[in-house]
């Protein structure tokens, strides 16, 4: 068993009963599960401060009975005035998108070309000055540079693939990826054919992704956000289906000629880095205990 960390999944959003995401979670843990985040999804839904209260209660109540596996985070501020902007903050997400792919009073976001509004500036310095990721995951491209000229923390993308090679706009260009390595950021691959391939796709594409970053920016930066419960099944490798299925992903890694440790990075090592050096610079419990999280 592998251990990983998955930086982006929508499944608190998706399973509808407490017992189904408590039984999906003690299924993640079983299977290695350092780290999951727990986006709750708002654009379709149209969240208020308060229903995203409700959720942070209901990741609390998992994280007792499961460890403090879960992190909360927010998917798309767009349905939450400025003037409640302060009141995410108690939340203590470690990180929250501006905007899900179109305009809105925070960000253009990855199908449009406009940039950050004055609101999305305001936002992205209340939530840096809390320790709150700006996670840059449905930016327009020149949302994302306009971020990366105000921003003073690493930079974090959740979710999102390679542009180079499959031209989808939720992609990432190689400039937009050196910029978050040479910020000693994070960025994590989906697992979602749409941004992968016009064709099915293998967990043999899942690593053809990590060998074309690892290839030409290391292997520090980078690890997984699967994106797992964000878009219907069929469009998930053949393979890898679920986390159980991760070893399939290992496999095909070492067979690319990826060494032992730096599978551990690309899977758990390199998200659980950022995460201890930013986020729990601001908020120290149990979740953030690098003695905790790090135990084998």
């Amino acid at each position: 068993m592998k251990f990983f960390c998955d930086s982006h999944t929508d499944f608190m959003t998706k399973l509808e009963s407490f017992e189904e995401k408590s039984n999906y979670v003690k299924s993640a843990k079983l299977n290695g599960a350092k780290k999951i985040c727990s986006a709750i999804f708002t654009t379709e839904h149209n969240i208020t401060i308060k229903e995203l209260t409700k959720y942070k209660q209901e990741v609390d109540a998992l994280n007792q009975s499961h460890n403090d596996l879960l992190l909360f985070t927010i998917e798309d501020i767009g349905s939450i005035p400025t003037s409640e902007l302060e009141e995410i903050l108690p939340l203590h997400p470690l990180s929250a998108t501006l905007t899900w792919n179109y305009q809105n009073t925070y960000a253009g976001g990855a199908k449009c070309k406009s940039g950050l509004t004055k609101n999305g500036v305001l936002a992205c310095k209340l939530f840096e000055s809390h320790n709150i990721f700006v996670d840059t995951a449905h930016m327009s491209e020149k949302s994302f540079w306009d971020f990366c000229t105000i921003t003073t923390k690493p930079i974090f993308n959740s979710h999102t693939n390679i542009f180079s090679i499959h031209k989808n706009k939720r992609n990432l260009n190689d400039s937009q990826i050196k910029q978050i390595v040479d910020s000693n950021g994070f960025m994590g691959l989906t697992f979602f054919q749409k941004f992968i391939s016009k064709k099915a796709i293998s967990c043999k594409d899942i690593a053809m992704q990590f060998a074309y970053l690892a290839d030409k920016f290391g292997c520090n930066n980078f690890g997984i956000g699967s994106d797992l419960f964000g878009f219907d099944e069929k469009y998930l490798p053949t393979d890898l289906k679920n986390y159980r299925d991760l070893t399939n992903l290992e496999l095909e890694m070492k067979n690319l000629g990826f060494l032992e440790e730096e599978i551990d990075n690309l899977f758990y090592k390199n998200f659980l880095k950022i995460f201890t050096t930013i986020y729990c610079s601001g908020y120290a419990n149990e979740a953030c205990s690098v003695k905790n999280i790090y135990a084998e």
